[in-house]
């Protein structure tokens, strides 16, 4: 890359801007991930508890 050119800062903001924007995107993919696994974690521990008690009552 030429660093003479005119349009060097437009470029270098771009890039800035493209790099800001992806750690932003898979930053919320990983808070997202941890979320569901969370809730898959939650949901497991409740149908355990509802299949114990199922078969307690048999």
């Amino acid at each position: 890359m030429d660093f003479s050119a005119p349009h060097v800062d437009f470029v270098i903001i771009c890039y800035v801007v493209s790099a800001v924007l992806l750690l932003a995107m898979s930053t919320m993919i990983v808070m997202r991930s941890r979320r569901a696994d969370r809730q898959l974690a939650k949901l497991e521990t409740e149908r355990a508890k509802w299949r114990a008690a199922k078969t307690a009552t048999r």
